[in-house]
């Protein structure tokens, strides 16, 4: 059975069988415009068919930091299980706006190369947070700056 990935990526028409060749520009260094003056922001989401889902989301910050939340949806629990990428540990605590009022940990952003390494994993296994980084649980993280 084939993976199928849906996506709501920038200020794109939404994707209900994403090709992951269809982003990969985004996150090559020479294409850094690509993203324009819009969102830069979305997810890629998978649904398990249990009624729970996988999604990894992504915050663009600046021309090279990206970051990435890795959220397991289980059905009949409030919130579920939520991830960031850790490119920095130092600055995990220091919490920055990436895209219009959406917070995000300035220790979880990655460049655009690893970040798009980490999507290629989610598109192979979505079920699996990927091993080319570490990830923090949100619930460890200091929110009250932002809440």
């Amino acid at each position: 059975m084939a993976i199928r990935i849906s996506a709501s990526f920038l200020d794109l028409p939404y994707v209900e069988d994403a090709s992951l060749d269809s982003f990969a520009a985004y996150f090559k260094p020479e294409h850094a415009k690509c993203w324009g003056d819009k969102a830069n922001s979305g997810h890629f989401k998978f649904e398990n068919g249990n009624g729970g889902s996988v999604i990894l989301f992504f915050a663009r910050y600046s021309e090279s930091e990206i970051s990435l939340r890795y959220d397991f949806n289980i059905p009949s629990v409030r919130g579920g299980l939520c991830w960031y990428s850790v490119g920095n540990a130092d600055k995990l605590d220091t919490l920055v706006d990436a895209d219009t009022d959406l917070y995000i940990p300035l220790g979880s952003c990655l460049t655009p190369t690893i970040a798009f390494k980490v999507i290629e994993d989610f598109f192979r296994n979505p079920l699996i947070k990927s091993e080319i980084v570490e990830w923090v649980n949100a619930d460890h993280l200091d929110w009250a700056a932002v809440y």
